[in-house]
């Protein structure tokens, strides 16, 4: 699997445990935000294209199924996680994606 998709699949998997921990109710951190709410705030803010995608998916505005809204956010964060990888990799022109030929090769 190339790089960039690695990095992608760590930045999506932090991003997704990030707003477990700032969004559920299961969360040790529950207590805390609910007298602290920009936090979480911001991390709906952060997820509120998954919603409307989830949202469009479903065709139900009212209430999408979360595994929808879980989907769509996995798929959201891997997709950021791959643009910050891929635009990190071009402002370090001698250490890119690319692999490494092999020495001798032609």
């Amino acid at each position: 699997m190339p790089k960039i998709f690695r990095i992608g699949l760590y930045f999506a998997a932090l991003a997704l445990a990030l707003s477990w921990l700032l969004l559920a109710e299961s969360s040790p951190a529950h207590d805390w935000l609910l007298v602290h709410p920009l936090a979480s705030n911001l991390a709906m803010a952060a997820n509120l294209p998954a919603y409307f995608a989830a949202v469009l998916v479903s065709g139900n505005a009212h209430a999408p199924d979360n595994a929808l809204i879980n989907g769509a956010m996995a798929v959201q964060w891997i997709l950021v996680g791959q643009l910050f990888a891929w635009g990190y990799s071009r402002l370090r022109p001698n250490n890119s994606f690319k692999p490494n030929p092999l020495r001798g090769s032609a």
